[in-house]
């Protein structure tokens, strides 16, 4: 079998336990991570078989919706959190999966649906670039849709000054580096 070299990122905890694990064993680090990739695809098959990807994440998304809006956005498995502002809620835990600079689209881990046109604030936080970034935005909840253990809606901002916050985040995760700077 032909073999490609990727990079992925372990806890800490869970890289020390894979390191004794090969030593006390002398069997390698990454023949114990191919094993568990094929454990994980085996478990999720049925999902393999109805949900082909065709787009990977922090792939520039291009087709006729994307020509349509104008605008192009960056697929992400960001790690956010929320809080709405008319709630009195501690932080909730959400994912960014697209980015634009007039946007986000989250998934919700939240049992009842959000209005629409509820304002919200979110942190995003990146451990994809050298230094760790936290961003904070407003923005207002443009659309709904519920999935089978989550909520996945659309964000957009509601300043001038996080659309530059976004813009900004697109160009780190995408290498960008401005002209003159």
């Amino acid at each position: 079998m032909t073999k490609k070299l990727t990079t992925i990122y372990l806890d800490i905890e869970q890289l020390e336990r894979l390191n004794k694990l090969s030593s006390m064993t002398k069997t390698t680090k990454s023949k114990y991570i191919r094993e568990a990739f094929d454990l994980v695809l085996k478990k999720y098959e049925k999902e393999l078989k109805r949900k082909p990807q065709k787009i990977k994440r922090k792939q520039i998304v291009t087709d006729k919706k994307e020509e349509r809006r104008g605008f192009f956005r960056v697929l992400t498995n960001l790690k956010g959190q929320y809080t709405l502002k008319d709630k009195n809620n501690g932080l909730e835990k959400c994912t960014i999966i697209n980015i634009h600079h007039k946007g986000i689209g989250l998934e919700f881990y939240t049992p009842k649906k959000i209005k629409v046109g509820s304002s919200l604030t979110f942190d995003i936080f990146t451990s994809d670039t050298a230094e760790p970034i936290t961003i904070k935005v407003k923005g207002k909840i443009k659309w709904m849709k519920e999935r089978k253990r989550y909520f996945i809606g659309g964000i957009a901002v509601t300043s001038k000054t996080d659309e530059e916050k976004l813009a900004q985040l697109i160009r780190v995760l995408l290498g960008i580096k401005r002209e003159g700077r």
